[in-house]
């Protein structure tokens, strides 16, 4: 770079490369080397305009703590970034929410939710997948939790080995299927930017291919699609209830045995919305 001292180039930018991450990693943002490089020789010619995009960035990736910082009456794109990351340290803490927030009773009962005549393809060992079901926080916030499981109603079919695959021992040419179910919880959403942070969600959504409300209601959208040259089924719910956003994908191979259908998407809507109701004191 021009003007750049190749004897002091270690000192000039391991200062700007630390803070930098430090600023990263203290907001949940992802950083590749290929972004680093960039962003340490956009801060040299331009100092402060990496705070700038990391301040601008963090209040996407994060509506809900945006909101936090509005009811603050705080300004994320000119506050002091220290103050950003103990603002967003309070956030992750959860501490700003009291007793309302969100936790793993929220979600899917698994197997006990299942509909009938689905059972659930656990593999213990696969817990990187989070197969068994066990809802969790996967950006260490307590406003955005997720859920992951596999269910089939194929029957007969046993593991082949401790780690898979699922097979037919009486009919080797069976071919096993499944259904991947995804849940997404983010909120509760507070505060006089609450209603356009909900309605955005639906926004969002409504506006895809194949996507329709379910009811007069629009509180909620259902998508279902083929891609992959017809390969893989998707079915999602996408819905607002006690001022959290849902997001429930269920995805299959189309046409065989375990393939996802509108109705199951639904059924577990309503159990995700009975146990919510549940959790927050509501009544049905």
């Amino acid at each position: 770079m021009p003007g750049v001292d190749r004897s002091r180039r270690y000192s000039q930018f391991t200062s700007i490369e630390a803070k930098i991450k430090r600023w990263h990693k203290g907001l949940g943002l992802s950083l590749e080397y290929t972004q680093l490089d960039r962003l340490i020789r956009a801060e040299y010619e331009n100092p402060g305009s990496v705070g700038r995009a990391v301040r601008m960035r963090v209040t996407r990736a994060y509506p809900g703590f945006a909101e936090y910082l509005t009811s603050l009456k705080e300004d994320p794109l000119s506050m002091n970034m220290e103050v950003l990351l103990k603002r967003f340290g309070e956030y992750r803490s959860g501490q700003h929410l009291g007793q309302h927030q969100l936790a793993a009773n929220c979600f899917i009962r698994v197997p006990g939710d299942l509909p009938k005549g689905w059972w659930h393809v656990n593999i213990p060992q696969n817990a990187k997948h989070h197969s068994e079901g066990i809802p969790w926080m996967p950006y260490k916030s307590p406003t955005q939790w997720r859920q992951k499981f596999n269910i089939s109603r194929d029957q007969g079919f046993v593991l082949q080995k401790t780690n898979g695959p699922w097979w037919d021992p009486n009919n080797r040419k069976r071919r096993f299927s499944y259904t991947w179910v995804v849940v997404d919880i983010d909120g509760p959403y507070t505060g006089e930017f609450s209603e356009a942070l909900l309605q955005q969600h639906l926004d969002y959504w409504i506006k895809e291919p194949s996507a329709r409300y379910v009811n007069s209601k629009k509180k909620s959208v259902i998508l279902n699609y083929t891609q992959g040259n017809d390969t893989q089924h998707y079915v999602k719910l996408c819905f607002v209830h006690q001022n959290c956003t849902i997001y429930l994908q269920l995805s299959g191979r189309p046409g065989t045995h375990s393939d996802p259908t509108e109705e199951m998407a639904k059924h577990f809507g309503k159990c995700l919305a009975r146990h919510m109701n549940e959790h927050f004191g509501v009544p049905e």
